[in-house]
């Protein structure tokens, strides 16, 4: 086991995985992506929500978006986050400047309002992250309540991320929970997974609802082992788990995600986004280069990346 650059002393765990049934993908390109958090407003109390503490009422005013976007044309993806980005005023005016520039937007979202998207900006991409099958607490993100939703989106031509979040509450269902999605929603073909972190304190296993390390790897391997359904897995490494073939340092691997909040703060990574002491952008809205390693690991590793595992054909 490898420790990793933290004061927990965090061990990277080595996934197996049987060939015979899984072909192990990575990445060989990392697209630069722009994450504009561009409302605080949201129509849920996550408790662990990475960006809790952004949650307000200020939005980014569509003249601020063009001038960003304008400022920082390398970017390959603007990715809309929130807070819920859906309960933006203009939202249908920001995905159109975005497609003007031929960038392409994506939106993070937890699904309550994707249905009220407007027909005339589609194809459009959403990420949709849920915790539970079904819950009496809308904040567990159950997917019941939105499985119409995501179905009419997705019949429409657009493109569709499903991301189960594992947590102490949910992860003795997990593999049930794979199985739910194969089995109900023929209109997902491949399922992420990934795990909460309270990310003000990302390597400490002590926090409410915090599944540890450990316990994600052996979870992970349990699914890989046991799920016999048709959907491909894309699995979120988490700093923490390794796979065979990694394929190495890549351009804009590190610090690939630029965040750009509704206060007109930035971070260079995702995983800062619970920070309070963002520096201001600058007047003609550029933003910096990206760092060469990231400060959470010291490695040339993102805390975001993932592998695909695809299901070999027989």
């Amino acid at each position: 086991m490898e420790t990793l650059n933290n004061k927990y002393n965090i061990k990277e765990y080595q996934i197996k995985v049987d060939k015979n049934k899984w072909k192990i993908n990575w990445q060989d390109t990392y697209e630069k992506s722009l994450l504009l958090f561009i409302t605080g407003k949201c129509n849920l109390n996550c408790k662990n929500c990475f960006s809790s503490s952004t949650r307000n009422s200020v939005e980014i005013t569509l003249e601020q978006i063009e001038s960003i976007l304008d400022a920082n044309k390398e970017f390959n993806k603007v990715d809309l986050m929130g807070g819920e980005p859906l309960l933006h005023k203009n939202i249908k005016e920001i995905i159109q400047e975005i497609k003007k520039r031929n960038q392409q937007p994506s939106i993070y979202t937890n699904g309550i309002k994707l249905n009220e998207l407007p027909a005339d900006i589609m194809p459009i991409r959403a990420c949709v992250s849920f915790h539970e099958i079904e819950s009496d607490n809308p904040s567990r993100k159950p997917l019941k309540p939105i499985m119409n939703n995501l179905s009419e989106f997705a019949k429409k031509g657009n493109k569709l991320k499903l991301v189960f979040l594992m947590d102490k509450y949910n992860v003795e269902r997990a593999l049930e929970i794979v199985n739910f999605v194969d089995t109900n929603m023929p209109f997902v073909n491949k399922l992420t997974i990934g795990l909460m972190r309270y990310e003000n304190d990302y390597w400490n296993d002590n926090h409410e609802g915090v599944l540890p390390f450990d316990m994600y790897a052996d979870n992970v391997q349990k699914i890989i082992n046991e799920y016999e359904g048709r959907l491909d897995l894309d699995v979120f490494l988490k700093g923490v788990l390794s796979f065979e073939g990694d394929v190495g340092n890549l351009p804009n691997r590190v610090n690939r995600f630029k965040c750009v909040f509704q206060d007109l703060t930035y971070s260079d990574c995702l995983y800062n986004a619970c920070d309070l002491k963002h520096p201001k952008l600058t007047e003609n809205y550029k933003l910096p280069e990206s760092l060469c390693s990231c400060k959470h690991t010291g490695k040339k590793k993102c805390l975001a990346d993932k592998v695909r595992l695809t299901k070999v054909k027989k």
